[in-house]
């Protein structure tokens, strides 16, 4: 997955179905690690862009949880890329927490 992807889902110029596809595979290995204890589950993260998460951006993910428009590995699986991402600026200290709260990995 791409951070510019990322960014243009979030921002409403990428369809769902279209994301969904293009996650699939990524999201299917990241379940079945997680299932596994001890294991750590892998996010393949292109940082092809640097994205400043706006409030707006936060919105539409919790909005397309709320919405069960993404199932909660794929929810998850988002949410612990942008965590893990070094070209990520979050607004405020409270991102973190925000999107943490998303992720279903053991941290």
């Amino acid at each position: 997955m791409r951070l510019s992807q990322i960014k243009l889902f979030l921002r409403g110029q990428l369809a769902v179905d279209s994301f969904k596809t293009e996650i699939e595979s990524e999201v299917l290995t990241y379940k079945h690690q997680l299932a596994k204890r001890g294991v750590s589950a892998p996010i393949n993260l292109i940082e092809d862009e640097y994205f400043d998460l706006a409030k707006e951006d936060l919105d539409a993910f919790e909005s397309l949880s709320r919405s069960g428009r993404l199932d909660e590995y794929e929810i998850s699986y988002i949410a612990d890329a942008l965590l893990l991402s070094e070209k990520v600026k979050a607004p405020g200290d409270s991102t973190n927490n925000f999107l943490e709260t998303f992720s279903i990995s053991d941290g």
